[in-house]
């Protein structure tokens, strides 16, 4: 399930450990075919983000845009969870 990480830094991140939680927490809350997208931001890139989505000129460390409102939300028994950006 590593395809939904991507480092957009310049840093090498070893993503294994982000990995092994990710699908630990899919297993626990029982999310079957989840479609996630984690990315790895530096500072600017995060900023931007927040100051256009959220209006706050700052740094920050997580944004998280949910795809989903409910828990059936559901298209070819895909799980649409949402996208998380973090700042490394």
């Amino acid at each position: 399930m590593k395809d939904y990480i991507f480092n957009t830094t310049k840093e090498k991140i070893d993503t294994s450990e982000m990995d092994k939680v990710i699908n630990f927490a899919c297993k626990k809350m029982n999310v079957k075919n989840p479609l996630l997208n984690i990315v790895l931001v530096n500072n600017k890139r995060i900023q931007k983000i927040n100051k256009e989505y959220r209006n706050i000129d700052a740094v920050t460390d997580v944004i998280s845009f949910a795809f989903e409102e409910v828990n059936d939300v559901n298209y070819d028994d895909i799980r649409f969870l949402g996208e998380i950006y973090i700042s490394y």
